[in-house]
C-alpha cells in the first residue's frame, strides 16, 4: 500500500492538484457501496476508460 501512495503523491505533485482517493476491498465495494450513485458513476468511468484503452 506505501509504494500505492507514493505513487499517488507523485501524481499530485505532477498535476499540481491534490486529490482523494477511496480504496474498499472488492466485496465491500459491491455489496456495500452498490446502491450508491457514485458507485454507479464509476462504472460509467471505467467502462469509458476501458473503451479508449482498447482504441
Amino acid at each position: 500500500m506505501s509504494e500505492f501512495r507514493d505513487n499517488l503523491y507523485d501524481l499530485e505533485l505532477e498535476k499540481g492538484e491534490p486529490f482523494s482517493v477511496f480504496v474498499y476491498s472488492k466485496n465491500e465495494w459491491t455489496t456495500k457501496y452498490h446502491f450508491s450513485s457514485f458507485y454507479h458513476n464509476v462504472l460509467v468511468d471505467v467502462s469509458g476508460y476501458e473503451y479508449r484503452r482498447k482504441e
